[in-house]
């Protein structure tokens, strides 16, 4: 604190001084038959060397933030983890169509179903397209790799996530209004996506990397926009659409729609 306000001092040695003769002057002439006169041009005085540390550090902080932009940015302002997730209820609150990908999806189905079920579907009328991995699939192996899980754990959360989406579209209220579907795709991948309206100008798209033997506690994340990110946004939004065409229906109701 001493130092910085040391360096201030320095900074504005000139300012200062013309402060200093400004009380001076002012005093003085509180004493002097000019005192009105003296007052006025300390008063001046003083006032103008103000406006010069003001305009002085408005400058440097400038001057900090154009060096702040020429630097490249950290992977850290780009690549976020869990904890940085914006809580899903509040992504999709308005949200008209949410895709899914990933190996299994079971906490986000777990975790959301009703919300799925009685606020997407049945009140807002949305459509909803998952993609999980296929359980009978050999790419269960890489799963199992890259996931540091079991087969049998994998399939287990796969075949909950299952009995989630049927569940939803076996009850009145999950069908009322909206659009759901469950596809499986043989090939495992090594990210995951939550896709927010996609086809609309403030379309985002949150990509996860999931690596080698990470685990899914706590990975990467990137998160795109339509507006910002034009050619990574289309990138990813046709990866998408490559893998929906690739992958085959599990479950779904979007022919009674």
């Amino acid at each position: 604190m001493i130092k910085k306000l040391l360096t201030q001092v320095i900074n504005n040695l000139d300012s200062a001084l013309a402060i200093i003769i400004s009380i001076v002057a002012a005093f003085y002439g509180a004493f002097s038959n000019q005192s009105s006169l003296l007052v006025a041009i300390s008063g001046a005085l003083g006032l103008v060397a103000l406006g010069m540390i003001k305009d002085r550090n408005a400058r440097d902080e400038l001057l900090e933030q154009v060096q702040q932009l020429k630097e490249p940015p950290s992977v850290g302002t780009v690549f976020l983890d869990r904890d940085k997730y914006i809580p899903f209820k509040d992504l999709t609150a308005s949200a008209q169509k949410i895709c899914l990908v990933g190996p299994s999806l079971v906490t986000l189905f777990n975790d959301n179903k009703l919300y799925l079920q009685d606020t997407k579907l049945k009140q807002h009328g949305a459509t909803i397209q998952a993609i999980i991995l296929d359980p009978q699939s050999s790419a269960i192996k890489s799963a199992e790799n890259c996931v540091n899980q079991p087969p049998d754990t994998i399939k287990a959360e796969i075949k909950m996530t299952i009995k989630n989406v049927r569940s939803i579209l076996d009850s009145l209220v999950g069908t009322a209004n909206g659009k759901l579907e469950l596809k499986t795709l043989s090939t495992y991948l090594n990210f995951s996506m939550v896709l927010i309206d996609p086809d609309m100008p403030n379309g985002k798209i949150f990509v996860e990397f999931i690596g080698y033997r990470s685990g899914l506690h706590n990975i990467p994340h990137i998160e795109i926009t339509r507006s910002r990110d034009k050619e990574w946004y289309q990138f990813f939004l046709q990866q998408y659409n490559n893998i929906y065409h690739d992958s085959k229906i599990c479950l779904t109701n979007l022919q009674d729609n």
